[in-house]
């Protein structure tokens, strides 16, 4: 299914954006994240609409902060030199 692979991305995001050394590369990382997670949701919804979702979906607004925050307290508590 597309939206795991999609979470499977952001995912590896996360783990990019932990092993950031300069705060430019985390916030990239936590930004393209966010964009997979995004992408993610919104194809669940267009499936749970019992719609076959288009080629490409446009980007939903869908709070993903407390995600970011999350990451970035993650990446804080394991020592990483993220700035």
């Amino acid at each position: 299914m597309p939206s795991r692979r999609y979470r499977k991305n952001a995912e590896e995001c996360l783990d990019r954006a932990a092993q950031a050394r300069k705060s430019e590369d985390l916030d990239a990382w936590l930004l393209i994240a966010e964009d997979w997670l995004r992408l993610a949701v919104e194809f669940d919804a267009a499936k749970q609409q019992s719609r076959t979702p288009p080629a490409t979906l446009t980007m939903g607004v869908v709070d993903v902060s407390r995600s970011r925050d999350h990451a970035r307290r993650v990446i804080d508590a394991s020592g990483a030199s993220a700035r």
